[in-house]
């Protein structure tokens, strides 16, 4: 007599098919955090270069506007104080106060509105590639 066999019943898979289904699986495991890994990554390098291009700028012509309002103040201060008749010194003090109070507002606006750390050396940036880099990550 002959065992018939059922052909109902699930094909056993040899080992070379076990093992093709278990690279499979660990490939798919891999390539999808990877991938994940390679996109973020991509992401924050690009976004590093795009905002220390768009920024750098802006931050030089910041310190230099400042610094060159911090100059036109000595000098408008110095000129005036060499020009007042020193009989007056109430009209001197209140011409000062009144220049070095519009100083202190375009101090304020350029730190609150634009960004300015106070710092004018143009070689000290904070929108360096490493600067950009953190900014990046952290959006």
């Amino acid at each position: 007599m002959e065992v018939e066999e059922d052909e109902d019943e699930p094909e056993e898979k040899t080992k070379c098919q076990v093992c093709i289904e278990g690279c499979k699986h660990v490939t798919a495991f891999i390539l999808s955090h990877v991938g994940l890994l390679s996109l973020v990554v991509g992401y924050c390098v690009i976004g590093a270069f795009t905002f220390e291009a768009l920024e750098a700028r802006n931050e030089i012509q910041e310190k230099r506007k400042m610094t060159g309002v911090r100059l036109n103040v000595s000098h408008y201060l110095w000129n005036m104080t060499q020009a007042t008749n020193l009989i007056h010194p109430e009209r001197w003090a209140a011409n000062t106060t009144k220049v070095l109070q519009e100083f202190e507002r375009d101090l304020i606006n350029a730190i609150k509105k634009d960004g300015w750390d106070g710092n004018e050396n143009e070689e000290q940036l904070n929108w360096t590639f490493t600067g950009s880099l953190f900014y990046s990550i952290i959006t």
